[in-house]
């Protein structure tokens, strides 16, 4: 029977060594069920022992049946970011007597400007404590590794806020305004053509019930929405342009256009500054050594402009977002470093469950 690489499902050589994870890898059952969150093949429980807790289960059968494993962007992406793994012993090697308590998919740090993104995975040990960042760039895999000793810790502190980015802001206003500008000159056409304004106030008010339902009633596409309200400010400009410089349509439509232009215009300012402050992270680990327990930044983004020399440097990345643990991990980690400290091994067989 082939066997698969735990980690990323490609068929491994003869000598067992996954091709795309480059290292010996752990081999799999074909009929075993893995956790649809991360990946990782369950115990004989059916509890992932990476998200620590019940996981829906998936039988990766495409393997079975084909021979061949799933080749897709997926695989390269589970080898790139590590996903499925634990950060010791499986990314770096353990310590003596080293034992795994909890590890939490932390943050997601990314340079837009120059094409660096990379998943944080944030790991409790009986020994340490490990962030582990790994990822790829324009030119190569991206590495940020930080490690503590668990006794030496004195304390954590974690923001999760959202904060302002010059490119956010900047990347939205175009996409709103070019857009709103496409709108206009198409609208603009359509009423040249009737010679009507009835047409173009229809469109634009159409345009406004879709923009807004997209705005409020879809939770994804957060840089395609404004698209519509874009496309919102255009028309509904473009009516009232051709009526206060051409005339026509009477007080009360005019009335009703200068209305919905200024609504459009609101609206779309909102949805800018809202973009303008995407989510951001910060994790602190004060230690008892450290210098007037001011601590270490383990997470926090940049002061910089890009590809600008300019700046002060904390991450190597412009933004640090929150990953789909970080909840969790603001909730239960000072606690689990506590425990260990005081309770020894009972502490971590507690956290262990």
């Amino acid at each position: 029977m082939a066997q698969f690489c735990k980690h990323c499902g490609t068929p491994l050589n003869d000598d067992k060594t996954c091709p795309r994870c480059l290292g010996v890898a752990q081999t799999i059952d074909t009929g075993a069920a893995f956790c649809k969150r991360c990946g990782s093949q369950l115990n004989e429980d059916n509890v992932c022992p990476m998200c620590a807790g019940a996981a829906v289960v998936e039988k990766p059968s495409s393997i079975a049946s084909s021979g061949l494993g799933p080749i897709d962007s997926s695989m390269f992406n589970r080898a790139v970011y590590e996903r499925g793994m634990l950060v010791s012993p499986e990314s770096i090697e353990p310590n003596e007597g080293e034992v795994h308590v909890r590890q939490y998919n932390f943050a997601v740090l990314r340079t837009r400007l120059k094409l660096m993104r990379a998943e944080g995975r944030l790991q409790v040990t009986n020994k340490r404590l490990l962030f582990r960042a790994t990822g790829r760039s324009l030119w190569a895999k991206t590495v940020l590794q930080h490690e503590f000793a668990v006794e030496d810790i004195a304390g954590v502190e974690m923001q999760k806020n959202r904060k302002f980015s010059p490119l956010s802001s900047v990347l939205g206003a175009l996409l709103t305004m070019a857009s709103a500008s496409v709108a206009a000159t198409f609208m603009e056409a359509i009423n040249e053509e009737t010679k009507s304004l009835t047409t173009g106030t229809t469109l634009a008010v159409i345009v406004g019930i879709l923009a807004m339902f997209l705005l409020f009633g879809w939770r994804k596409g957060l840089w395609l929405k404004q698209v519509p309200l874009g496309l919102f400010v255009g028309s509904s400009a473009a009516c009232l342009w051709r009526i206060m410089v051409i005339g026509g349509g009477g007080d009360w439509l005019g009335n009703f256009l200068y209305g919905l232009t200024i609504i459009a215009g609101i609206v779309a300012a909102l949805y800018i500054f809202y973009v303008a402050h995407p989510p951001n992270l910060e994790f602190y680990v004060k230690t008892k050594t450290g210098l007037s327990g001011t601590g270490s930044v383990i997470v926090k983004r940049d002061r910089s402009f890009g590809w600008l020399p300019f700046g002060v440097e904390y991450s190597g990345f412009s933004e640090v977002l929150p990953g789909v643990d970080t909840d969790r991990a603001i909730r239960e980690l000072g606690s689990v470093i506590n425990d260990i400290q005081k309770l020894g091994d009972r502490g971590v067989e507690k956290w262990r469950r």
